[in-house]
C-alpha cells in the first residue's frame, strides 16, 4: 500500500444511538474526520478545515454524550516502527488534547 505524503489521522465515532444498525442492537462506527500530518510531525496546522472539523467533532460528543470518539494515529511505514509507533501515539494524543480542549469529556475519547 502506497502512503502519501500527509499522513492521515482517522477519527471514528463509536457507541452512539444514532450510528446503531438498524439491524442490529450493536452500535456500528462510523467515519467522521481525517486530519493529516506533516511527514515525521506530530503538530497539528490549525487551518480553518481543522478548526472545523474538531468542532463538528466536539459538537457531536457533546450531542451524544454515551458515544465515544476513537482516535486512531497512523505514520507511513518508512523508518523504524518503533519510531512509526511511537510517532502515530503522539499524533492521537495531540488530537486528544485539542479535542479535551474544545469541551469534549476525556472519557469519551
Amino acid at each position: 500500500m502506497k502512503h502519501p505524503p500527509l499522513i492521515a489521522l482517522s477519527i471514528a465515532l463509536a457507541g452512539a444511538p444514532a450510528l446503531a444498525s438498524p439491524s442490529s442492537s450493536q452500535p456500528t462506527v462510523g467515519r467522521l474526520a481525517e486530519l493529516t500530518f506533516e511527514v515525521g510531525s506530530a503538530e497539528l496546522a490549525l487551518d480553518d478545515g481543522v478548526i472545523r472539523k474538531l468542532g463538528s467533532i466536539a459538537a457531536w460528543a457533546d450531542d451524544h454524550p454515551d458515544g465515544l470518539v476513537v482516535v486512531d494515529g497512523h505514520a507511513d511505514k518508512r523508518g523504524p516502527s518503533s519510531y512509526n509507533v511511537r510517532l502515530s501515539l503522539q499524533r492521537a494524543q495531540t488530537v486528544r488534547y485539542k479535542l479535551v480542549e474544545l469541551g469534549v469529556d476525556p472519557e469519551q475519547i
